[in-house]
């Protein structure tokens, strides 16, 4: 080891001198010691080495330098949260090592079975004073590929605490040396899933991934697991990121977590989801974001630390410190410069140059609280510990604001929040605070102030070498006197292009032209008209009928605005395709908006009554909004409580019929749960009445059950369903027991309700007239309906209605035997309804639905349904006699998509007759009912009768997970058309008038239309007449006139990866035909 102290001053000089001589024996170190008080600073290492001698057999046994001695050395990490770092080399040697102490800490020996040249700390605090160390196996110094090449281990190190006997030495006798051992019994952790050695590996801050860069060119992320403080497991499930071009040279996690950045040998710059895997190609999503760690020689903010000249290998490393104010390199000629952070001007950047490898410095790294630097060297093997002094003032108010900077009590704020989270203080006050104020807020392992801050005789320590403050802080931080002009064309490239132009105004107007008071805001505004599409990307369960059943208004949500869509009147068109099966178009449609979320719109829930609407939103502070369904008017905002988003919305199922509580979930790690209470009616005031924290996977729906039941709410989602009551303020959770499932039946719930339940114990009990109960229903990711009595599951076996395709939403209407439906859609779009008894009554397709009104995808993710009873009472038409039985459903699809079915349904019908012939007829027998009842489960189905698209719109591509709007194009001779295009692989002319899409192209499935362009009439040909003899009707004899929509087409990529057997991008021409005004009256609408 050598110091950063290169010369030094004659001060220091002496005092080495006369501590070198004082080794000869304790008593006569001890007297001389008692004489020298004023030497207050003495050396541990030596005193320690001096002990050993006289107490061992042989002075041998204790060595005075230790080191590395084989090949290179690249491996350095220093210890997230003590003053100690680690060094791993060619030698298959790992190093522990104590910053104070200036002393190696491990005990035994750890023999690797190979070189290594990657390490890193766990940065977990559950395990105590012990330690999980990474180790990332192999090398390369020309000896060929070696067997654990690519190998990943984790050692746990144990901590004891080592009493030797010094307190004679003028040694503290509570700064005891602290030591490790490695456990002999294997305990280690080990994958093999890389093809090549590793060359960088990064543990993120919170410790739940660890990232392994290999020369394979890939990344493998890792999770890990503590099983409750006990022990560090690696989960099997890994991600492979594979978009660099050659061996990854270092990595860097975001400090909270999220993102990751990378770098290789192909000069490439890489961002990264850490959550998904997938890479992000915009580098400004990006910008604004934290680093834990700044290791990568490739960025925005180390743009500067290549001198002239350079290629992408003379600088092999870079550490910026905890502050974020100074950054260290290592470069190919042995030299350590320190750079102001960010270091981005290529030009006037400056730097102090440090010197003392003999080789190329392979890996730099700043210890805890930026005490003091690491680096190590290659060939020369050697670990410099520089001492980073902070020069301190008597009074900070002599200190002008640039000589603060220069000082380097700028700290980042986001770096301040991070140290105030975890070390309980505020890291500016340490930095500004005297020596011996600090040395009292610090505990032995970070006292480092009182070392590097502080006075004595390092003050006038002012060699060429040296770290000092002054040369430090006024160096790295540069020059003051910047030009502000070349900055602002620096960052802002494009002002060089800006020149204003020459007015054709009159001088007069002109000026008023340039006058900034003319410059005002239009007095026209705008007003949202209509919206097209539907959110159904990441929510369920979020489209209803609402109150206004007599203009068929229905709620949902897209982008930040909620919509209540409503259609006055009904007409029926003719059958296509099937007989049972026609369209049915609004005549006039309209639609309010709810506008208040200033993010987009995550959760929707609807009351008892369909009366009130509750609205959540994603963000940091994400808001909850009720608001009426009939007027759109906002009623209650509640105060912030959740965080991240709003996962989950519902209203209470009170006994009279309406919803004086809401519960919400939030999408935090927490994912916190809110009571709210309704006390100032119709939710015109509202209070919070009880809250809880729930788990941390993911929840997909909240659904409150009957008054009478044993609990009050139940959520579910990924692998659990929960039970909740309410004690006092808070509330009480409970799992559901699942009890004996089968292999193929999932734990992840995926939705609920309550349904009107019967038990068909057996078949002579079906119109015997008993009463039924209200049971939970829930659905599962594998298909299957299971029963809950209570929070268990009930011992019968779970309904197989759709496996193996997920079912994501089900809803049950009716209150008894005869009117009682449980109705649910699966991924394949299949809808099937069910009576009381849980017997399939009703069962169809969308896929036959005819062309105009069959969805682009099946999945469906929303389901809504009113009966007959509720559609005459709302329209004063009620009439038991009545053959027309008819009820509605609403499905929402996630092609964005919502379609309405009108079916009829023959056993309301019966019902209906039933009442009537027991009014008129009282002598009928109970055989005769139960005939009639089983005749009616025998032979009555189900059918459709009509069917509407109600809204469409672009959607998320399903292979490539793409979902942006792109191309917008307004067409020159009709202002009522417009075409749009999207990664849907879909181009869409929509009119504006009648507010519904006219037609819609697909494109191939890797293509997209990246922009759009619509041209003028163009006349048509005259050669196209009448040669076919089985074109229908006069559909192109009519056309005179046509468009081009010009399309320009990109390919899509699939998961990062550019599909290499495709043609590339290119240009499509859609001919649009448009009728002359003698024959548009003709035209039918299919044209």
């Amino acid at each position: 080891k050598s110091s950063s102290k290169k010369g030094g001053n004659k001060k220091k000089g002496k005092k080495k001198k006369n501590k070198s001589n004082k080794i000869s024996s304790i008593h006569e170190k001890e007297e001389e010691s008692n004489q020298n008080n004023e030497n207050e600073h003495h050396n541990p290492n030596w005193c320690y080495s001096a002990y050993r001698e006289q107490s061992d057999s042989s002075p041998m046994n204790a060595p005075l330098i230790t080191g590395h001695y084989k090949d290179e050395l690249w491996g350095l990490a220093t210890h997230p949260h003590k003053r100690e770092f680690v060094t791993v080399g060619d030698d298959a040697c790992v190093k522990i090592w104590s910053i104070k102490h200036k002393k190696q800490l491990l005990i035994n020996k750890l023999k690797l079975p190979c070189m290594a040249r990657a390490i890193d700390y766990y940065p977990g605090k559950e395990f105590g004073q012990d330690d999980y160390i990474a180790i990332g196996f192999g090398g390369n110094v020309g000896k060929g590929k070696q067997k654990l090449d690519g190998c990943l281990r984790i050692y746990k190190f144990i901590k004891s605490n080592t009493q030797n006997n010094i307190h004679n030495l003028n040694h503290d006798q509570n700064d005891n040396v602290l030591s490790y051992h490695y456990s002999y019994d294997k305990d280690f952790i080990e994958k093999h899933d890389a093809k090549d050695w590793i060359s960088d590996l990064k543990f993120s801050p919170n410790g739940k991934y660890l990232a392994i860069g290999s020369h394979d060119n890939k990344i493998y992320l890792y999770q890990t697991d503590t099983c409750n403080g006990k022990k560090l497991t690696l989960i099997n499930k890994k991600k492979i990121l594979s978009k660099h071009s050659s061996y990854i040279t270092h990595i860097d996690f975001t400090f909270d977590n999220k993102f990751m950045q990378s770098n290789c040998g192909a000069y490439e710059l890489l961002f990264w989801d850490v959550k998904t895997g997938r890479q992000i190609t915009s580098a400004t999503d990006l910008k604004d974001c934290y680093w834990s760690t700044f290791t990568c020689t490739l960025g925005w903010p180390v743009q500067g630390i290549w001198p002239p000249c350079a290629d992408g290998t003379d600088v092999n490393t870079v550490s910026r410190n905890h502050s974020g104010n100074l950054l260290v390199t290592g470069d190919d000629y042995g030299a350590v410069k320190l750079f102001k952070y960010p270091c981005v001007n290529k030009d006037s950047v400056k730097h102090l140059y440090y010197n003392g490898h003999s080789s190329h410095v392979t890996n730099v790294r700043w210890s805890l609280y930026d005490e003091v630097l690491i680096s190590i060297g290659g060939n020369d093997k050697c670990v410099f510990q520089w001492k980073h002094e902070i020069y301190e003032n008597d009074s900070i108010r002599d200190i002008s604001p640039n000589d603060e900077a220069i000082l380097g009590y700028e700290v980042n704020e986001v770096y301040i929040n991070v140290m105030r989270y975890n070390y309980g203080y505020n890291i500016k006050n340490t930095l500004h605070s005297n020596s011996s104020t600090t040395s009292n807020l610090l505990d032995d392992d970070v006292s480092f102030l009182n070392n590097s801050t502080g006075g004595g005789d390092d003050d006038d320590d002012d060699g060429d070498g040296s770290m000092s403050s002054s040369s430090i802080s006024r160096s790295s931080y540069g020059n003051d006197n910047t030009d502000s002009g070349h900055d602002e064309l620096f960052h802002k490239p494009w002002v060089k292009a800006l020149y204003p132009p020459k007015y054709s105004l009159s001088s007069s107007s002109a000026s008023s032209a340039s006058n900034s008071s003319s410059f005002i805001a239009p007095k026209l505004q705008l007003s949202i008209d209509w919206v097209f599409g539907y959110n159904s990307v990441v929510t369920t369960n979020n489209l209803f009928y609402t109150c206004d059943i007599k203009n068929h208004a229905i709620a949902f949500h897209t982008a930040s605005i909620a919509v209540v869509q409503k259609a006055q009147k009904v007409i029926n068109e003719n059958n296509v395709k099937n007989k049972s099966t026609s369209t049915l178009k609004s005549q006039v449609r309209s639609q309010q908006f709810f506008n208040d979320h200033e993010e987009e719109i995550s959760a929707l829930g609807i009351s008892q009554d369909r009366q009130f609407i509750a609205t959540g939103s994603i963000g940091k502070k994400p808001v909850v909004n009720i608001w009426h369904s009939v007027t759109c008017s906002l009623l209650s905002k509640l105060p912030p409580f959740h965080e991240n988003g709003i996962c989950a919305l519902a209203f209470s199922c009170d006994e009279d019929g309406s919803s004086r509580q809401l519960v919400s979930v939030g999408q935090g790690d927490n994912h916190l749960h809110a009571i709210w209470r309704d006390i100032g009616g119709h939710w015109s005031n509202v209070i919070k009445v009880a809250t809880a924290r729930g788990e941390g996977n993911r929840i997909f729906f909240a659904r409150w059950l009957r008054p009478n039941d044993e609990y009050m709410l139940v959520t579910g989602g990924l692998r659990h369903i929960n039970f909740w009551t309410a004690s006092g303020p808070s509330l009480q959770l409970k799992k559901g027991l699942y009890g004996k499932l089968e292999k193929e039946h999932s734990t992840t719930i995926t939705c609920a309700t309550n349904h009107y339940y019967i038990s068909p114990s057996s078949s002579q009990e079906k119109d015997k007239g008993q009463e039924g109960s209200y049971v939970l229903i829930t659905a599962s990711l594998s298909g299957h309906l299971y029963k809950w009595n209570g929070r268990k599951r009930m011992s019968e076996p779970p309904l197989s209605v759709s496996y193996p395709s997920p079912i994501y939403t089900m809803t049950s209407i009716g209150n008894n035997k005869y009117n009682s439906r449980l109705i649910f859609g699966n991924y394949n779009g299949e809808i099937k309804i069910y009576n009381v008894f849980l017997e399939k009554i009703g069962e169809f397709s969308l896929s036959d639905l005819n062309d105009q009104i069959k969805p682009n995808q099946f999945h469906v993710r929303s389901i809504d349904m009113i009966n007959n009873q509720n559609i005459q009472k709302e329209n004063n038409e009620i009439n038991s006699s009545s053959s027309t039985i008819n009820s509605r459903i609403l499905i929402g699809m996630s092609s964005s998509e919502i379609v309405e079915i009108e079916i009829f349904d023959p056993f309301l019908k019966h019902h209906n007759k039933k009442q009537q012939n027991n009014n008129n007829i009282s002598d009928v027998s109970s055989a005769s009912k139960q005939n009639n009842m089983e005749h009616l489960y025998e032979e009555d189905k189900i059918v459709i009768k009509n069917s509407t698209m109600v809204m469409q719109g672009h959607f998320q591509n399903p292979e490539y997970l793409k979902y942006d709007v792109i191309g917008l194009a307004m067409c020159p001779n009709n202002s009522s058309l417009f075409a749009t295009s999207g990664h849907d692989n879909t181009i869409r002319i929509w009119e504006s008038e009648n507010k519904e899409c006219l037609a819609c192209w697909t494109l191939a499935s890797d293509e997209f239309a990246t922009s759009l362009s619509w041209s003028g009439l163009i006349q048509q040909q005259s050669n196209t007449s009448t040669s076919s003899s089985n074109r229908s009707t006069n559909h192109v004899e009519d056309v005179k006139y046509i468009s081009i929509l010009a399309i320009g087409v990109g390919n899509l990529t699939h998961k990062g990866k550019r599909n290499n057997e495709s043609s590339g991008g290119g240009v499509i021409l859609l001919s649009v035909p448009f009728p002359t005004t003698s024959t548009s009256t003709s035209t039918s609408d299919n044209d």
